[in-house]
């Protein structure tokens, strides 16, 4: 059953569909600078990427329906983006920097004189 959604929720649904796109685009690149790979949609998460597409096509094309299943869909695709982004950034190389008064050269202007 399609429900058409209010002006102010499908405003709330557009945001939350863009933000889901944003990200999506952002752990890609993520994923191909860590691995080296593209980013591929789990075979268990077919049908809810699909759901996902239909949907922001829909609100793209300022059609502002959607169905229950659309919305639970985002979230699951959303849900796993969140944990493949959570699992490249436990894979990253941390980077030790040098701060503030350290890179300091001794006798420079904050030395005493």
């Amino acid at each position: 059953m399609q429900l058409v959604a209010s002006p102010q929720y499908a405003k709330y649904i557009a945001k939350l569909i863009a933000e889901v796109q944003d990200r999506w685009c952002a752990v890609s690149t993520q994923n191909i600078r860590v691995l080296g790979t593209t980013l591929s949609v789990p075979a268990d998460l077919e049908t809810d990427w699909r759901l996902f597409m239909r949907l922001r096509n829909r609100y793209d094309t300022g059609d502002f329906r959607h169905t229950e299943d659309e919305l639970r869909a985002m979230n699951r695709f959303m849900g796993w983006i969140v944990e493949v982004n959570e699992e490249l950034c436990a894979r990253q190389t941390r980077l030790e920097g040098v701060w503030g008064s350290q890179r300091r050269s001794p006798g420079g202007p904050s030395s005493p004189a």
